[in-house]
């Protein structure tokens, strides 16, 4: 056992190892010499030199470059007048850039136009004491090989056959649309990094030293939105100090820079750190955070040679505090854009290892899992989605808890199966509904289900596909693009017999912009639920709403004699014509026989006998050609030969009654023997017409036909009697 004393805290603890302390400044302090021992033995050496012995060193000078085009690829040779350091760097899927330090030579201005099968131009810049050539690829899919990566001789290979063969991790099938919607963000996203180093306001007095007092107040409020994270007004309050001549011009230069730099505008944050630089340079050392800021925009632009030197000046300082690690992490991300992969593992592992309490452990951490994603198969995933789970479990960072979560429930929508991999996105939408990956979650969510879909009706499982669709139904618009799908869905509720549960879910779906594609289906099956619920408040409303939407569909007409129905139900006999008198155009045909009748009845309740008479022997003739059987077969019949009698048409009048008579029930046939006997009577067939009206008086059920039969059988008799005209 050890007895040691925290040399920062003055804390007195027995430990069983001298390195085992208590507080994470101690880590630092003990570890200060860690630090700087690994970036100057196995990083930094060649730029802390380059530091000290800048001006005494020669430049090395780019002689030529030798342009050997090939039908498989383009080879580059750069030859120089000695060995001088240099880096390859990607800077997207269409650029490469060869960035030779401390070095010069001629621009080249012939190579810009120069262009063949792989690579489209070749521009040389001199940036300060650096020499840059960028090589612009001919399309995405080319890429880079460096045959030499030392000596006085570079050569780089430029073709399709040096692209990275594995961009995208092996998938099951129906993953790929997750893969190319959420995974790439594997490897584009790079969020503003907070590197800890404290925020030093402007002193108020200093200020108003060189600005009056409003003006002070201006800038001291974008310094408090600046600290407060509140970019876009820091930007606009710093510009207006950049628009005039200010004594504190140098100053708001390098605040605006810093806020473009929180609003992800590289570009211009760039410009405004070197403006901020010429006018003071000296600021860089009295504000860390700032020089940080700068260093991480020059790596995003494309200069990771000075973006490195200033990160590292800035892990020198700050060795023996608790943001070197931090900043550490940073320069390994440097390293790994350049290629040294190597390095950028060993920085990395060294912050894990010996910084485990300080956040940017597992900031490392999280770097060291992604270099692992796209090794990762159906098989071996779920050792990387637990380490996912245990840096999400165990950061205090909660930017790096929800990214490392994410990227554990991406691995399950890769690769777990699909109902698990659906729990998973939707249990990661529960916790971050709000987050900074909350759209790229939806869009995962909505990209499982169609695989989720496919998998239950494989597997005939008609109650789980419900409930599945039921409580994901802001995200079934990939599922919907698959005709299928709503029609399976359909069925499968009707073999369970949940038609209320399908009204309900359609009710919710047939409104979304993203289903009207399957609107007019859905709509239908909704009136027709409806209909066979006996809810015609619901089939009525959801019927207005399709003619709304759809007004010139082939459905629309049989839409329409559904609201008839509903009408005449409703005994609303003008909004049946309103609905239905379409129907006696020409070449017109209703969908429901019925429709004529409902029309038929409309027309003669508005006296209109003709066409009352017309529609009923259209649902007559409708209901023989189907050999369909209707009690409302025989009204018609009584309908169309009223009609028929009204005018003047007296033997088709009495055929027609005489059929609507044996087709009667015996409750309505009254009125066809009444009829009949009237025509008979007309005739002059008076013991006929006596024989009919005789039967509704002894067989008759319905008081009026035997009131009238019974006055009419008395008027016959007196007339007989008296020998009256008749």
């Amino acid at each position: 056992m050890f007895s040691a004393v925290h040399i920062t805290c003055n804390k007195n603890r027995t430990v069983e190892r001298p390195i085992e302390i208590e507080c994470a400044w101690c880590v630092l302090f003990m570890h200060r010499f860690l630090i700087v021992s690994i970036l100057i033995s196995s990083l930094l050496a060649p730029l802390f030199f380059a530091i000290t012995d800048a001006h005494a060193e020669i430049p090395s000078r780019l002689r030529r470059i030798d342009i050997r085009p090939h039908a498989e690829f383009t080879r580059l040779v750069f030859q120089l007048d000695r060995q001088t350091d240099h880096t390859f760097t990607e800077l997207s899927s269409q650029r490469v850039r060869l960035t030779l330090d401390n070095s010069n030579g001629p621009l080249f201005r012939r190579l810009r136009s120069y262009a063949d099968r792989h690579i489209g131009g070749i521009w040389v810049s001199q940036r300060g004491e650096t020499l840059l050539v960028t090589i612009t690829l001919k399309n995405g899919t080319e890429g880079m090989r460096v045959l030499d990566g030392c000596g006085e001789v570079l050569t780089l290979d430029i073709g399709p056959s040096f692209q990275k063969v594995r961009t995208a991790p092996s998938l099951p099938e129906g993953r790929e649309s997750i893969w190319n919607g959420a995974g790439r963000f594997i490897s584009e996203y790079d969020p503003v990094l907070k590197s800890d180093l404290p925020f030093v306001p402007t002193d108020s007095q200093a200020l108003r030293g060189q600005l009056n007092d409003q003006e002070a107040r201006l800038f001291l409020l974008g310094e408090a939105a600046l600290y407060k994270g509140v970019a876009a007004e820091a930007s606009q309050i710093f510009e207006t100090f950049l628009g005039k001549e200010s004594t504190v011009r140098s100053l708001a230069a390098f605040r605006a820079g810093e806020a473009r730099y929180l609003l992800q505008d590289y570009s211009r944050a760039l410009q405004l750190f070197r403006e901020g630089e010429r006018l003071w340079p000296q600021f860089l050392q009295l504000s860390p955070g700032t020089a940080y800021y700068y260093a991480d925009t020059l790596v995003r632009n494309g200069d990771l040679p000075a973006g490195r030197k200033l990160l590292a000046r800035l892990i020198a300082s700050n060795a023996e505090k608790k943001t070197a690690p931090i900043l550490m992490v940073r320069l390994a991300d440097i390293l790994a854009r350049q290629k040294r992969d190597i390095e950028a593992v060993v920085l990395y592992r060294t912050v894990v290892k010996y910084f485990p309490e300080n956040k940017a452990a597992s900031h490392a951490a999280l770097k060291l899992a992604d270099r692992r994603f796209l090794t990762v198969d159906g098989v071996e995933y779920t050792p990387l989605r637990d380490d996912y789970r245990r840096i999400a479990l165990g950061s205090s960072d909660f930017l790096v808890r929800e990214e490392a979560l994410f990227k554990a429930t991406l691995l399950d929508a890769l690769f777990s199966p699909s109902m698990e991999a659906l729990s998973a996105v939707s249990s990661y939408e529960k916790r971050y509904p709000r987050g900074i990956f909350a759209s790229i979650a939806h869009s995962m969510h909505e990209d499982i289900l169609p695989v989720v879909y496919r998998d239950l009706m494989a597997a005939h499982d008609d109650g789980t596909l419900i409930d599945v669709a039921e409580g994901h139904v802001s995200y079934l618009e990939k599922c919907l693009s698959d005709q299928n799908f709503i029609r399976d869905l359909d069925k499968a509720y009707t073999d369970l017999g949940q038609l209320q549960g399908e009204l309900h879910l359609f009710a919710r779906l047939v409104r979304r912009e993203w289903a009207s594609s399957q609107a007019p289906y859905m709509y239908n099956r909704m009136i027709g639920n409806a209909l066979a619920l006996a809810d015609w408040k619901t089939a009525e409303s959801t019927a207005r709403e399709y003619l709304q939407h759809f007004p010139a569909t082939t459905d629309t007409s049989r839409v329409r004699e559904i609201l008839g129905d509903i009408e005449y139900r409703k005994g609303n006999l003008t909004g049946v014509r309103e609905e239905l008198a379409w129907l006696l155009n020409a070449r017109t045909k209703a969908a429901f026989p019925e429709s004529y009748y409902y029309l038929g009845k409309s027309l003669e309740a508005e006296k209109q006998s003709r066409l009352a008479g017309r529609a009923m022997e259209q649902f007559i003739e409708e209901m023989r050609q189907r050999k369909a059987a209707s009690p409302l077969v025989a009204d018609a019949y009584f309908v169309a030969a009223s009609a028929l009698h009204g005018a003047g048409n007296i033997s088709t009048a009495l055929e027609a009654y005489r059929t609507g008579l044996s087709l009667a029930a015996p409750d309505s046939r009254d009125r066809f023997l009444y009829r009949i006997g009237d025509i008979c009577l007309r005739e002059g067939r008076n013991t006929e017409a006596k024989g009919y009206w005789d039967k509704i008086l002894k067989e008759g059920s319905d008081a009026v036909w035997q009131k009238l039969a019974s006055q009419a059988m008395a008027d016959l008799e007196w007339r007989e009697r008296t020998g009256a005209r008749l």
